[in-house]
């Protein structure tokens, strides 16, 4: 399991140096100290003559550890485990040392990866000064406002698309049909609210929130923003490509949005 953990590391963070301290560490640990380990975890203290002659020797049932006759392969004193108890606490301190490389390491990259994300962040310059005024019609002011409403959709902020719809929505007077006048002259809104004033108070309703105060928290759906966009698209005479794209896009996911 560690040996996997630590492939899985190397290849999505390589580093020759440490891969190669840590081959050789698990190769000595294996050859050596995990044998060794095993022999003392399952072994059987044997006393041979006398009551201070005493052996860790395999257990009888290890075939692979006690020949035909029953003679033992090991028979380990009292020095000799305490011995290889000293090599085991070297080991511990090599894998202790290289653990704390590792994870210097790790916090090294981790740091050096954040610190370019921020640097490739773009950060707030302000406008070139001095800066010209923006001149501009209202159906300019509208469409700007609606194509900015777009982009927040697409990013997720939708209570930014809503909040610019709206007041994009609001810039113009139009008559004729217009999508929130198809809404809210709808007969059939009847069957749900029957003042047509709340009505209208529901289909504002996110809108007004962010616009006005309201719940200490509301929670903005997808469709809202995009119905929002919507209706206020709608009272633009000319669309941008933005707009096309963005209709297109609104019909072919009306089943899941």
């Amino acid at each position: 399991m560690l040996v996997e953990a630590a492939a899985a590391l190397w290849h999505w963070a390589p580093n020759d140096e440490l891969e190669g301290e840590f081959k050789s560490l698990i190769q000595t640990i294996g050859s050596l100290a995990a044998a060794r380990r095993t022999e003392i975890a399952h072994g059987l203290v044997i006393s041979e003559g006398g009551d201070n002659n005493h052996y860790l020797e395999p257990s009888f049932h290890s075939s692979r550890k006690r020949d035909q006759s029953q003679a033992p392969s090991y028979a380990y004193t009292s020095d000799q485990i305490r011995a290889f108890g000293h090599k085991f606490d070297l080991f511990a301190s090599d894998v202790y040392q290289l653990t704390e490389k590792v994870r210097d390491w790790r916090e090294a990259t981790t740091k050096k990866k954040r610190e370019a994300s921020e640097a490739g962040r773009r950060r707030f310059r302000g406008p070139r000064l001095p800066a010209d005024p923006l001149k501009l019609t209202l159906t300019e002011g509208m469409t700007r406002q609606v194509d900015a409403a777009i982009d927040a959709l697409e990013r997720g902020d939708f209570d930014v698309a809503i909040t610019l719809a709206g007041a994009a929505e609001d810039m113009i007077h139009r008559e004729g049909h217009h999508l929130f006048a198809g809404l809210r002259d709808n007969p059939r809104s009847k069957e749900r609210i029957a003042e047509k004033k709340d009505w209208i108070a529901l289909l504002n309703q996110e809108r007004d929130c962010l616009k006005h105060g309201g719940a200490d928290e509301m929670q903005i759906e997808c469709f809202d923003a995009a119905m929002m966009i919507a209706r206020a698209a709608s009272k633009l005479e000319v669309w941008t490509p933005k707009m096309e794209d963005f209709r297109t896009w609104f019909l072919a996911s009306l089943d899941n949005v």
